[in-house]
């Protein structure tokens, strides 16, 4: 399978309450690569932006894909979404 003769790569994001993670998986999701890490929400939103992107960036890398790779990505996320406002409640 391809995307306009680009391999289909997918990304999942889990942004748990503890923990986060990140795996990249081909088209017929075995996974490619992951990483993961503590969440520590008490440190606040910087630093969670920071956590969150560090974990995608060492996912790609094991996988050996750059962001351009990937086609899609699902994020699970710890409570309701206000999706108007762009927030996890």
């Amino acid at each position: 399978m391809s995307d306009g003769g680009k391999p289909i790569r997918w990304v999942g994001f889990d942004l748990g309450g503890t923990k986060m993670m990140a795996t990249v998986f081909d088209e017929k999701f075995r996974p490619l690569g992951s990483k993961r890490k503590r969440t520590k929400g008490h440190e606040g939103v910087d630093a969670c932006l920071a956590r969150m992107k560090a974990v995608l960036r060492h996912a790609l890398d094991e996988a050996k894909l750059e962001p351009a790779d990937i086609t899609g990505m699902g994020i699970g996320c710890p409570g309701p979404v206000d999706f108007d406002g762009g927030v996890v409640l």
